[in-house]
């Protein structure tokens, strides 16, 4: 309750349209990157632990999937909000050109205080080695960004 108070504070602060005080009341509590989702939970999470972070140094160690073992990637997420709408997972390879969009894949949610949701990427080895990230907003303003997950593909 009191995180709520306090974006609400915030945003009563600011000049916003109604689109940034909805992503604004999702909040996104927990997230997994995960070989697969049995009864809405991740199994065989990757290591090291995902993170949620929007400022990720290039060094960090971020979570590694084997190719060789599997096909898919999920990345799963728990998010607390006082309304529905839907959630967009935006997936991206790192290319020497910079990140470039692989896909993206929009889920409705409700109100909930531990809202679970989940998207995936099948990956094939001779394509998909390297860096990748996920980017988390609403689709009612996809330019603000919830999260961002990166994980590396072996």
């Amino acid at each position: 309750m009191l995180q709520y108070g306090l974006v609400l504070i915030i945003a009563a602060g600011l000049s916003f349209s109604p689109g940034v005080l909805m992503a604004a009341a999702v909040m996104v509590n927990e997230v997994v990157l995960a070989e697969d989702v049995q009864d809405r939970e991740p199994v065989a999470s990757l290591t090291p632990e995902a993170s949620c972070k929007n400022g990720q140094n290039a060094g960090s160690k971020v979570p590694t999937f084997d190719s060789s073992t599997g096909d898919s990637v999920y990345f799963w997420n728990k998010i607390q909000t006082g309304s529905s709408g839907v959630l967009r997972h935006t997936w991206y390879k790192k290319g020497d050109d910079g990140w470039t969009q692989s896909a993206e894949v929009d889920l409705r949610f409700v109100e909930s205080s531990g809202y679970r949701t989940w998207s995936s990427k099948r990956i094939v080895p001779s394509l998909h080695m390297g860096d990748w990230k996920i980017e988390v907003s609403t689709a009612e303003d996809p330019d603000q960004i919830l999260c961002t997950a990166r994980f590396h593909v072996n």
